[in-house]
């Protein structure tokens, strides 16, 4: 990590997410997810789940490492209207959420995080998000992204119109979305695709 960045102080009024490290002797370290002068992550799911895995490399939930003081749990909170609500708390063996900000992407990534340390694997090496490696797949379906159909069409009809994609690639993806995280692909579905298909067609036509 950049030697700038880590000497930045941190940018409490404007990070989207806060920590706090209980120790078992009384001692707390604060953190926030940016730092003054620096952007923070636009993925949030990237964002929050490698925090939690150089907490994890660090020490603080490892408690086979020797070279922290034992820690009694880490707090994060999410900035919601000018202020810092708390939003799940990790103990070395499990989560506890705030049921007004659970989210299941997040819960899949700590059950396997869990996992791998009672398994003694090395969570950090296995489940970090590489934010600097190749463009991410827009048709990807690892990750539950768009909550709306709305925005899942918005999504297609971008790969189209800019020719990231070809039709029949995005019309796989949508499908295969809609039946993995919403109720599936109907008929609603089949007449947004058939318009889509003859306004790409009367588009092409000379």
């Amino acid at each position: 990590m950049n030697k700038h960045y880590k000497s930045a102080p941190w940018d409490s009024q404007n990070s989207t997410f806060k920590s706090v490290i209980y120790f078992r002797n009384g001692k707390t370290i604060p953190g926030y997810s940016k730092r003054q002068g620096f952007q923070e992550v636009a993925n949030k799911q990237a964002l929050v789940q490698n925090w939690v895995l150089r907490l994890y490399r660090d020490g603080y939930l490892d408690n086979q490492n020797a070279r922290v003081d034992e820690v009694e749990c880490i707090e994060f909170s999410v900035r919601s209207k000018g202020d810092y609500t708390h939003a799940f708390t990790l103990y070395q063996t499990y989560v506890e959420w705030n049921p007004d900000f659970y989210r299941d992407y997040l819960n899949d990534f700590f059950s396997n995080f869990y996992s791998l340390k009672r398994d003694r694997k090395d969570p950090y090496e296995l489940l970090y998000i590489s934010t600097k490696s190749k463009k991410a797949d827009p048709l990807d379906l690892s990750r539950h992204r768009f909550y709306t159909t709305i925005d899942l069409k918005n999504h297609c009809i971008r790969l189209i119109e800019s020719n990231i994609r070809a039709l029949g690639e995005v019309r796989n993806f949508y499908i295969k979305y809609s039946q993995k995280y919403f109720n599936g692909f109907n008929e609603q579905d089949l007449t947004f695709f058939d318009h889509l298909t003859g306004s790409i067609m009367s588009t092409n036509v000379d």
